[in-house]
């Protein structure tokens, strides 16, 4: 299965860590959460809102105390129809990184794979949590109920070499014949990896290694799309194809 659907009902909604829930149990807040339950969003002893896990289950919480939360029963929400949705992207300079995982994150991505290519603009693994920390509050706001998984940045040749992340795979390619949406079979498959390239286009023989690995080449038509701006159109474009934006 692929995402889970957005909920419709706009309770305030807070994505703790799995393990820190049981359903009937007294949750204690950390720092920085009950900072944002108390300090942004004013929330009183008493109030209610939504605890998610991040992979699929929902408890009903109170606040008894700026410190603590009392849990319902865990509730396991409906999937997103379509397919799980990868994108494998080269990191992207400065704010932009930032706008990127928090659209692909309202979008419905499924998980994140950030890739160093010969042409890498930035080669910082240090801000992992960074950009997960970017992830979770992208899904707390815009009501995913499963948490895209954002894997650690690795060389786009050592990520090859692991096992296929998706049943279809296609390559962004400003040069391609093929549009992306030309490419898609109308029954949707279980997953699907998107994979974009860094700022200065994908080296001569990254694309040689890429066509050989079985990966489709495909464009998203006769503009020039900026690297963080290329993964979000196919993103929409997978969405709108094989699940339910639109």
């Amino acid at each position: 299965m692929g995402q889970y659907a957005m909920e419709p009902q706009r309770m305030t909604r807070l994505i703790v860590d799995s393990d820190r829930l049981l359903p009937g149990d007294e949750l204690t807040l950390q720092p920085d959460e009950a900072h944002y339950l108390v300090r942004v969003l004013r929330l009183q002893p008493g109030d209610s809102l939504h605890v998610r896990d991040g992979v699929g289950g929902q408890f009903k919480a109170t606040l008894t105390d700026p410190n603590t939360l009392q849990l319902g029963a865990r509730k396991s929400l409906p999937a997103l129809p379509g397919p799980a949705i990868h994108l494998a992207f080269v990191p992207v300079r400065g704010k932009r990184m930032d706008v990127l995982l928090e659209k692909a994150t309202e979008l419905g991505v499924s998980a994140l794979h950030p890739l160093y290519s010969s042409r890498s603009v930035r080669r910082d693994s240090a801000s992992h949590q960074r950009w997960s920390r970017i992830v979770r509050a992208a899904a707390q706001q815009s009501g995913v109920a499963f948490e895209p998984t954002v894997h650690k940045p690795m060389a786009l040749t050592g990520w090859l070499e692991a096992p296929s992340v998706a049943e279809l795979r296609l390559l962004l390619s400003p040069s391609a014949d093929v549009a992306l949406r030309d490419l898609l079979p109308a029954a949707a498959p279980r997953s699907v990896c998107v994979l974009t390239g860094p700022e200065g286009g994908w080296a001569d023989d990254e694309i040689h290694v890429l066509r050989q690995e079985g990966w489709a080449e495909c464009s998203l038509g006769s503009l020039v799309l900026r690297a963080e701006t290329a993964p979000l159109a196919a993103l929409t474009v997978l969405r709108h194809r094989l699940s339910d934006l639109g």
